[in-house]
């Protein structure tokens, strides 16, 4: 009985986490379109306008231009569709396909009972569940994070295969251009994979291949630095402190503990929590289910690392070798902490981290093959209840968010579907008085920012010929002036109307 018990253990573990991985394409028409996301796609309508490719994306709250990765990889689904609920949808999409390289990428390296424990911890993930749905820039570094992972994973097997290594240069040249929080991420696959190479039969193919893969990087990254280079090093800043010694490590894990739980969603969902905390309790909220599961994969981590360096410094032919994707994970850890030691990012905007999604959880998992078979069980079930809180999590801040058609707060803000219907208000009205002007009045709703009108401006066809201004204060005393308010079902209804002053 207990033996059969084990064998369908993977067989519901697989189907669990397909069905978390799957979740996050439910009723897309609730996902946000706050800023960025809406900015990102009018960049790209001036480049289509114009018909030149990107060379640069959006400028950062520190003054740096990022890459363009974002809107090459936005573009094809553009060429055939301007639907936002569409856009959405192929980020979603290759969110799960992100998701599924890392189980194969694991798989591949360090077996299936941790590419499984691995896969179900970021499905349920709340925080991997919400940027899957938000058509930003940096969110790509999940996808890419997870080709990567897929790339290094074929490079142990086959070190002399040059489509790998090309493969890999790309990857890594895409997410240079997504966010300069990357980096450590590119010296961690340069550390782990430049040995292979070096040490493989085929060295010459292998060797090949690297720089095959350098020179391709290279090629990625080469439009952007070229068109930047200057704001890039201007905004670029580092304040190694005595402080900053301190703070590192402890913000550190607790922004990339996040990847794991419910816990500071507040940031992201803003006063939308309250009716979901009501609803869940404790069990999700400052539960320590959370910082187990996190402690577990640091614990390994550090154990994975010294073993590591034990065994670079006396190898023993023969001896085991430790997977391509804990080494990567370890460089990874340790170069991103040196990093976010000397940048300083704002440890409540665990964006800044997110290039490091899959390190704990992979650890967490990677642990239940070492530990003794209480501790194994006894971990089993705290990863189990962990994700199904983060399921009830999802789930019930997901219909609080359906039920209030948004936020009132501007992390995520009224869905799209409300800006598009008060825009095509606003312009109807506008057009039939005559106009080609609107003032539109967004004091009332403070959650809601003018890039999503701007949007719609562009792509409603009841918008055609008239331009939306965005001021308290009509230009003449001709120009139709518009307030637009919240819903008043609720203290969180994020619906919008439109009223004609």
């Amino acid at each position: 009985m207990e033996k059969r018990a084990e064998q369908m253990q993977p067989r519901l573990l697989f189907a669990f986490a397909i069905g978390l991985t799957l979740l996050r394409l439910l009723d897309l028409r609730t996902a946000p379109f706050i800023n960025d996301e809406p900015a990102l796609q009018l960049m790209i309508d001036q480049h289509r306008a114009a018909h030149t490719v990107p060379t640069h994306g959006l400028e950062g709250t520190r003054g740096v231009v990022y890459g363009p990765t974002a809107l090459w990889l936005y573009m094809p689904v553009r060429f055939l569709t301007d639907s936002v609920t569409a856009i959405t949808g192929a980020h979603a999409l290759a969110h799960c396909a992100g998701l599924i390289l890392v189980f194969l990428a694991v798989e591949r390296s360090a077996g299936l009972v941790a590419a499984l424990w691995t896969w179900l911890l970021l499905g349920a993930s709340p925080y991997l569940f919400f940027y899957s749905r938000l058509p930003w820039d940096n969110t790509f570094l999940i996808p890419l994070g997870g080709l990567v992972l897929f790339l290094l994973s074929r490079l142990e097997s086959e070190p002399g295969r040059a489509g790998v290594w090309v493969g890999l240069g790309v990857a890594c040249g895409l997410i240079f251009d997504l966010h300069l929080m990357a980096l450590p991420e590119i010296a961690a696959v340069g550390v782990t994979a430049a040995p292979i190479a070096w040490r493989s039969r085929r060295s010459r193919s292998a060797l090949a291949g690297m720089v095959v893969g350098v020179l391709a990087a290279g090629g990625v990254v080469a439009p952007y630095l070229g068109d930047v280079a200057g704001t890039l090093l201007r905004g670029s800043h580092f304040t190694f402190t005595t402080e900053g010694l301190t703070d590192t490590v402890p913000e550190t894990l607790q922004a990339m503990r996040r990847y794991l739980s419910a816990d500071g969603m507040d940031y992201f969902l803003d006063r939308t929590n309250e009716p979901v905390r009501a609803a869940l309790g404790p069990l999700v909220w400052g539960s320590p289910l959370g910082w187990v599961v996190a402690f577990a994969g640091l614990g390994c981590l550090v154990a994975a690392t010294s073993t590591l360096l034990h065994r670079m410094a006396r190898p023993r032919p023969g001896g085991t070798t430790t997977p391509i994707v804990a080494r990567f994970g370890i460089a990874f850890f340790w170069l991103f902490l040196l990093y976010y030691f000397g940048v300083r990012p704002s440890p409540f905007h665990p964006h800044y981290v997110i290039a490091t999604f899959w390190i704990l959880p992979f650890f967490a998992a990677w642990s239940l093959q070492h530990l003794p078979r209480p501790g194994r069980m006894c971990l089993q079930g705290v990863i189990g209840l962990l994700a199904a809180c983060d399921l009830a999590f999802v789930v019930v801040a997901h219909a609080q968010i359906s039920r209030n058609h948004g936020t009132r707060g501007f992390h995520y803000s009224s869905i799209p579907e409300e800006v598009s219907a008060a825009t095509g208000t606003i312009c109807r009205t506008a057009r039939a008085a005559g106009r080609s002007v609107a003032i539109v009045d967004l004091r009332r709703v403070p959650g809601v920012l003018p890039p999503p009108f701007q949007w719609f401006d562009r792509h409603l066809s009841d918008c055609a010929g008239v331009d939306l201004v965005f001021s308290a204060f009509a230009r003449r005393p001709s120009d139709p002036a518009f307030g637009v308010f919240y819903g008043d079902a609720s203290a969180y209804d994020a619906r919008l109307h439109v009223l004609a002053r």
